[in-house]
This record gives C-alpha cells, sequence and structure tokens, in this order.
C-alpha cells in the first residue's frame, strides 16, 4: 500500500533486549526507579529528609535524544555495565553482539523504498530510553564522579537521575554552580545539559521539593496548566477506568 510503514525486523530482538538493558540501566546507583522518592529511596511524597549545609539545589535535564547515542560510545556503556554484572548470563559478547545489529541493521519500507538509519537508535525502539540511559551513566562514572576529571566534585550532594533527568543538591556559589554546568557541557559533544535552579524549591518530575530550614520535603508537582479534568461517574467508560481515575489524576 503507497505510504504504508512496515517495521523493522530487528523490532523483535530489541524486545529481548529491552530487558536486558533496563535491568543494567536500573542497577546505577544514581538512577531513580519508578515510584521511588527523589530524596529518599525507602520514602514517598510528603517525606523529609535531614540535609545538613547545602546551597541552591538543582534540575539539568540532560539534551540527548535517543537518535543522538553514538553507537560506539553506546556500546562501550553498555560494555562497561555489562562487565560488572555479578552473573555474565547472557555473555556480555552475546549481547553487544545483538545490539550492534540491531543498531546497524534497522531499516525499514516506507512506500516503494526501503531506508537504513545509520546513526543513533531508532526512535521507538523499546531498549532505546535504557540504552541511552546507560550512555549517560557511563559520562557520570567518567566525568560527574571522577575526582581526577572534575575539581567541582566536592560542591555535588545527593545526585539521581531518571532517564535524562537529573536533581542534585549543590553545596558551593552560584558562580561555581555556572562553571560546573559549563564544564559538563564541554565534555561530550553528544551531551548538552540546560540548568535550572533554586534555592528553595524546585520541580522535578512530578515531585515538588522544598528546602525547610537544613530538611528536604516533597509534595505533589502539578503544570501550571493542569486544568484538574474529572471522568462523570455515569459515563460510558469502562468501569475499571472509572475506578483508576482517582489515582491518574493524583
Amino acid at each position: 500500500m503507497d505510504g504504508a510503514f512496515v517495521t523493522s525486523p530487528t523490532g523483535f530482538w530489541t524486545a529481548v533486549l529491552k530487558l536486558q538493558v533496563w535491568d543494567l540501566a536500573v542497577a546505577i546507583l544514581t538512577v531513580l526507579k519508578p515510584n521511588v522518592n527523589v530524596i529518599g529511596r525507602d520514602g514517598g511524597v510528603g517525606r523529609s529528609r535531614g540535609l545538613g549545609r547545602s546551597g541552591p539545589y538543582t534540575r539539568p535535564p540532560v539534551g540527548l535524544t535517543d537518535t543522538n547515542v553514538p553507537f560506539k560510545g553506546g556500546l562501550e556503556a553498555a560494555e562497561y555495565f555489562l562487565d560488572k554484572r555479578d552473573v555474565h548470563i547472557p555473555k556480555t559478547q552475546c549481547v553487544l553482539d545483538l545490539i550492534e545489529c540491531a543498531l546497524t541493521s534497522n531499516y525499514f519500507l516506507f512506500g516503494a523504498d526501503f531506508y537504513l538509519q545509520v546513526s543513533g537508535v531508532a526512535m521507538g525502539s523499546k531498549m532505546s530510553p535504557s540504552f541511552a540511559s546507560l550512555y549517560v551513566g557511563l559520562f557520570e562514572q567518567e566525568v560527574i564522579f571522577n575526582k581526577e576529571t572534575n575539581p567541582f566534585l566536592d560542591h555535588i550532594s545527593h545526585w539521581r537521575r531518571y532517564l535524562d533527568d537529573i536533581f542534585f543538591v549543590w553545596t558551593g556559589t552560584e558562580t561555581l554552580l555556572r562553571q560546573f554546568h559549563e564544564f559538563m557541557n564541554g565534555k561530550n559533544e553528544h551531551l548538552n545539559f540546560s540548568l535550572e535552579f533554586d534555592a528553595l524549591k524546585m520541580n522535578f518530575l512530578d515531585i515538588l521539593v522544598l528546602k525547610e530550614g537544613d530538611t528536604l520535603k516533597t509534595n505533589l508537582y502539578r503544570k501550571n496548566t493542569d486544568k484538574n479534568s474529572l471522568l462523570h461517574g455515569d459515563s460510558y467508560h469502562p468501569t475499571p477506568l472509572k475506578k483508576e481515575s482517582p489515582h491518574f489524576s493524583v
């Protein structure tokens, strides 16, 4: 059919690879798992945590899309974290070969023409978010948490990341913070960090982080454009959907 999309044959094994790559990504100590408090791994919204002396806390989103992850750098990151597994099943090289095949054989049919993606990871691929997360994770290990490469490390406290959003507490001055921002952006041509910071409050994902004295507290964050739409109980929507709607609203 004219103009019809045909999915790439790599789609099947990327679904399998997703499980391997996802396990690696969530094992990184800085990565937040879903439904985990940003200021404490055993808390929830509304919990608080002692902070001690601290300065502004910041939220620098990483300007990285799946299609920008370089083949070589991504494979190096995958190999780094695969080698850190306690049990090497499947073998590291086996997983790397499958990843490379998925990256380099990613072709699709549109209309009457075949196209081959020659760089980056296919947008919408099941393994793409986790693969990109590994790439950022290796950057953290080699640059951010490396005392030999990062002269600002002593000013970083409580660093947490969810995919390409990062939250950390900064204990230095604002001038040093801006210098650290420039430092991050000068280390990898494929990563571009934007910076938001505040000394009293900061939103991160769906969480509003508040500083009260030497304590961080969290609450639910809502965007200003949120209209809090409600679903009428007499609507013809499926009953399970109506029962779950209060959770969706929160």
